[in-house]
């Protein structure tokens, strides 16, 4: 990997005393021993530490050389005498790392992971340790800034939609929805591996048969997860991704081909108002030549699209197997587990039901009377009752009067009339003598 620390450039905010002549001086020379001012050792410490760590983040550039920190913080032709220590406080922190350990990958398999664990590591310890005691940083060894690195990674994902979660882009695809410029390839590729190495995302090399003539960016795959896991790149996510470019290739070239054509007939129809009708004969035969090649490229266009969608559905077909297995490798358990079967189900309904009719058994028994039979005393109560309806019966009501016949009243009528009755007085004497009073 070539470094890009050339870069490197200094934050828009820097501290305030960075203009102060005699803070930027005590700043700038060496590291006197540390026992006799450990605060202003920490403090002269720490302020290049973050002012390190602002210019990366501010750059996006994470590794650099201390010949680069010297060239970058010069001032007024002075560079600051206590880098190497400063680096070296760093490298002990964890704040940085050599890029070759930064770009060690982990280890995919057991046997490689107790290799690394077991052998290289150890080894790896003890060659740092010893040439820690004895190597001081050197100007021209390249370190990674973890913060900066880790702070970009974080950033990264955050700013990643959706769509980009478990499916594979390029890394050409990825820097143009980045809209980050090319020059920052060795940076991004420091945070993909730092992504990778913590499970995160996942990187594949392809190989194409324009792999010399074109970017290496378009042969590198990425795939991030999204925050459950990460699933790593398969043969079919390469296989749907390189179908999706021929695709896309091909889209493009059909238009191209159609703006052609478009622009022949107007060519065409132009010598044709000139009067030059070979020159639109000419035009005309490129014009069938190209539609030729339309016709064939929208052939492989429509072949391409339809094994697209046949990889894509026996990938869905193949997750949903899958799932099949699984809830059958459940159910067997849980049936083996519980010891639920045919029989066992059959023989313990039919238990249930001999149960049930033993329960209605006990029951009869347990309603039955203790005092023997009861049939007279039964008949006896009925004569009771019988005889007390009879007492109680009212006396039947007297017969209606029959309607009189017309006849009949006839004669009451003629017999009243032969009545011979006084009278009736008009005045009352009575009533005249108490009104005379």
């Amino acid at each position: 990997m070539s470094s890009d620390s050339s870069a490197l450039s200094l934050p828009c905010n820097l501290p305030e005393c960075w203009n102060d002549e005699s803070r930027m001086n005590v700043l700038f020379a060496p590291f006197r021993n540390r026992s006799v001012n450990p605060q202003d050792w920490d403090s002269k410490l720490g302020f290049w530490r973050n002012l390190i760590s602002q210019c990366c983040i501010y750059s996006k550039v994470y590794t650099f050389k201390i010949a680069d920190l010297q060239k970058l913080f010069n001032k007024d032709g002075r560079s600051p005498g206590c880098l190497n220590i400063v680096v070296d406080e760093m490298y002990k922190s964890g704040d940085i790392k050599p890029v070759e350990q930064f770009l060690q990958r982990p280890a995919q398999t057991w046997h490689k992971w107790a290799a690394d664990i077991f052998i290289k590591k150890p080894l790896l310890w003890s060659y740092c340790k010893i040439k820690d005691t004895l190597v001081s940083p050197t100007i021209d060894h390249t370190y990674v800034h973890l913060t900066a690195v880790r702070t970009e990674a974080e950033n990264l994902l955050a700013s990643l939609s959706e769509d980009l979660k478990n499916k594979v882009v390029s890394l050409q695809d990825l820097f143009e929805i980045l809209k980050v410029d090319v020059s920052k390839a060795d940076g991004i590729k420091l945070i993909l591996h730092y992504l990778v190495c913590n499970g995160k995302a996942d990187v594949r090399e392809i190989e194409t048969s324009n792999a010399k003539q074109e970017l290496p960016l378009h042969n590198l795959l990425v795939k991030f997860g999204d925050i459950k896991q990460i699933k790593p790149i398969t043969d079919v996510d390469v296989s749907v991704h390189i179908l999706e470019q021929n695709e896309k290739m091909l889209t493009k070239n059909l238009e191209k081909l159609e703006n052609e054509v478009l622009s022949i007939i107007a060519q065409a129809k132009s010598y044709l108002l000139k009067g030059h009708r070979q020159m639109a004969k000419n035009c005309l035969r490129k014009k069938h030549e190209i539609e030729n090649r339309i016709t064939k490229r929208a052939n492989a266009l429509q072949n391409v699209q339809a094994l697209l969608i046949k990889v894509r559905d026996a990938d869905a077909d193949s997750q949903v197997l899958d799932s099949y297995k699984l809830a059958l490798s459940t159910l067997k358990k849980t049936f083996k587990d519980t010891g639920l079967s045919e029989d066992m189900v059959s023989n313990t309904m039919v238990e249930l039901g001999d149960v049930l009719d033993m329960h209605e058994d006990i029951q009869a028994s347990l309603s039955q009377s203790l005092s023997g039979n009861d049939t007279d005393l039964e008949d006896e109560l009925t004569e009771l009752m019988a005889a007390d309806e009879n007492q109680s019966e009212p006396p039947k009501p007297p017969s209606p009067i029959k309607p009189l016949k017309d006849s009949t009243v006839h004669d009451l009528e003629k017999r009243l009339q032969d009545l011979d009755l006084p009278e009736v007085p008009s005045r009352n004497p009575l009533i005249e003598s108490k009104i005379s009073l």
